[in-house]
């Protein structure tokens, strides 16, 4: 289902409007949006017919486009990038958002590791479908996963320390064993709706705690704190959902 998002629209490619005009647009079909003056403009694709579009000059500049899109979808998400070289002889660096689902390949530049090269899909129209942005592949993957929610779901292994780490967006599963009683950090890139499980594993010894962040809420009343299972190698687990600043968490204990 489309989602629309209000904004102020001056002028549609080159006709500008003799009084400017509140408009709604589908997120679903932006493809990207550049600064242009206090403004932005926006541009509109047509899913049936990669070949058409239009450009519509508003009074939002980038940054407020983005939120208004990100409010109307809950979470279309785009990517703001610094573009260099925009695959039709503009070298003018420029930051531009493309929104995900717009994106159809990134890849290294070759001449430079630093930079990447997006190509987006469905816009066959011109020399701009192949862009140099100054990011690198890795930042830009971590940075799409931040952005959707699109965290890997296969299980990360988190490093066994005095204070043990989870940045969410490398996977919203992960399991720790411990070798003594440690402190959970909060996780960190976390949203408001997102969602994890943490299995907990004893090494060959047992009885080790494990201690929650303060915005840890067990169920059935239980604090910040849980009861693990004791046993050498004993199986328990931690599932949580963020609720504003809180995450709400669930036990399993005693896997067997």
């Amino acid at each position: 289902m489309a989602k629309l998002f209000q904004v102020t629209e001056l002028k549609i490619d080159s006709t500008t409007h003799l009084e400017s005009k509140e408009k709604l647009f589908s997120a679903n079909y932006v493809q990207e949006v550049v600064a242009s003056g206090t403004g932005s403009i926006i541009t509109l694709g047509d899913n049936n017919n990669p070949s058409r579009f239009t450009e519509r000059v508003v009074a939002e500049n980038p940054a407020s486009v983005l939120v208004a899109m990100d409010g109307a979808q809950g979470s279309v998400k785009a990517l703001s990038l610094l573009v260099l070289n925009d695959g039709g002889g503009d070298t003018d660096s420029v930051i531009k958002l493309f929104p995900v689902n717009y994106i159809l390949e990134v890849e290294v530049d070759p001449s430079n590791a630093s930079y990447s090269i997006v190509t987006l899909k469905e816009r066959s129209f011109g020399n701009g479908k192949r862009y140099t942005v100054q990011e690198t592949l890795a930042n830009i993957l971590t940075t799409i996963n931040a952005v959707t929610g699109g965290a890997p779901k296969a299980f990360q292994t988190l490093v066994d320390a005095a204070n043990i780490s989870w940045d969410y967006s490398l996977g919203y599963n992960a399991e720790a064993t411990l070798t003594a009683s440690r402190i959970l950090s909060e996780p960190t890139n976390v949203s408001d709706g997102d969602y994890g499980t943490l299995v907990i594993i004893q090494d060959g010894v047992g009885g080790h705690t494990l201690t929650l962040p303060a915005s840890f809420k067990v169920v059935n009343g239980g604090g910040g704190a849980i009861t693990l299972s004791t046993d050498p190698n004993a199986i328990d687990s931690i599932s949580w959902v963020k609720k504003g600043g809180d995450f709400l968490v669930t036990l399993g204990v005693n896997f067997t």
